[in-house]
């Protein structure tokens, strides 16, 4: 049985909205699996093509090409025509995304693909294992084989927006932008309906089987006089069960599983000081990943980090982290750094 594993999600992809179905769903989770697992070169063998689990990688200057068992997506079939209409909305979905530089770049999410009995190869551009790996706008973290398992899209979009959230008491979405996330924003006019269809089900799924779930309420417009307050959106809770998580992941932090991902470029020294010492959190160092880079690179990092711990002690700021943001930022200009 293929081993459970924390997989992390650029949240530009948890808010992309939903037009794709639960295989284009599970089709993208399998190549952000494949793409970290390639960027922190963990389980996966990408020098001769395969691995234990029978994925292929191959790649020319602009493409990757990547063949898995068809059942990766579809569960435990091989039904060929399963897929094809969720591959073929993929085709048509773009991508949108800008680089280091701040230069735009757009591509179709697939280019080719090909579905043979029991495989199915698809060809995207390497720029999306780029956007894969950007958590410039923040992630999302969750259970793989839990996300792989949930039946119906709505769950899925839904357990990864409410997942690893501990640090925020509630969630808030307009309507419109939420119908729209879900791939409904066409359909159920009255919200109640869309409570009743939607995210009612989706709640009643992730109850059941998921470590993360949620509970919601409508959020109201004022008042008119002589009227009706409209429903405009809603406030989502988000809840924990930790009966429903997978009890080796728990042990394992993220700090274990992906430290190549989490914080590319910093050894464990400087990870462990900006933890320990600086008050960050994993999502933290995630969310500043490319000023850490940066630092890495025009820095002698570590030797700044214990220069500046001193003056973090004596001026005790309310902020820390973002006490330290603004030392790296100050001293990369000061070295003709543009950040």
């Amino acid at each position: 049985m293929e081993g459970n594993k924390d997989l992390i999600e650029s949240y530009k992809l948890t808010t992309v909205r939903d037009r794709i179905g639960i295989y284009g769903q599970r089709l993208i989770l399998r190549l952000v699996e494949f793409a970290t697992a390639e960027g922190a070169t963990q389980n996966l063998d990408f020098k001769n093509g395969k691995d234990l689990r029978q994925v292929e990688i191959s790649e020319d200057l602009f493409y990757k090409r990547i063949t898995m068992p068809l059942e990766y997506i579809t569960g435990d079939s091989d039904n060929r025509s399963k897929p094809r209409a969720s591959i073929k909305a993929l085709m048509q979905e773009i991508i949108e995304a800008e680089d280091e530089d701040g230069d735009w770049f757009a591509f179709p999410f697939l280019s080719f693909a090909q579905v043979k009995q029991g495989d199915i190869t698809v060809e995207v551009r390497k720029e999306l294992w780029q956007v894969f790996m950007d958590f410039r706008k923040g992630f999302r973290c969750f259970e793989l084989q839990v996300a792989l398992r949930l039946k119906s899209t709505y769950s899925l979009r839904l357990y990864k927006l409410m997942s690893e959230q501990n640090d925020i008491n509630y969630l808030d979405f307009q309507l419109d932008e939420l119908k729209k996330m879900l791939g409904v924003g066409d359909k159920y006019p009255r919200p109640y309906d869309f409570f009743k269809y939607v995210l009612d089900p989706a709640k009643e799924e992730l109850d059941r089987v998921a470590p993360w779930s949620f509970t919601y309420s409508p959020l109201t417009s004022r008042r008119q006089a002589g009227g009706r307050a409209a429903i405009v959106g809603v406030r989502f809770f988000p809840s924990y069960q930790p009966e429903h998580r997978d009890p080796d992941l728990e042990k394992n932090r993220l700090r274990q599983r992906f430290p190549g991902a989490l914080a590319p470029g910093l050894n464990q020294a400087q990870t462990n000081i900006l933890l320990h010492k600086f008050d960050f959190t994993q999502k933290g160092l995630l969310n500043n990943r490319e000023l850490f880079k940066a630092a890495v690179k025009h820095l002698d990092f570590t030797a700044f980090l214990l220069d500046l711990a001193p003056r973090v002690s004596e001026k005790r700021p309310k902020n820390i982290p973002g006490y330290v943001i603004n030392a790296i930022k100050m001293e990369l200009s000061a070295q003709g750094v543009d950040i």
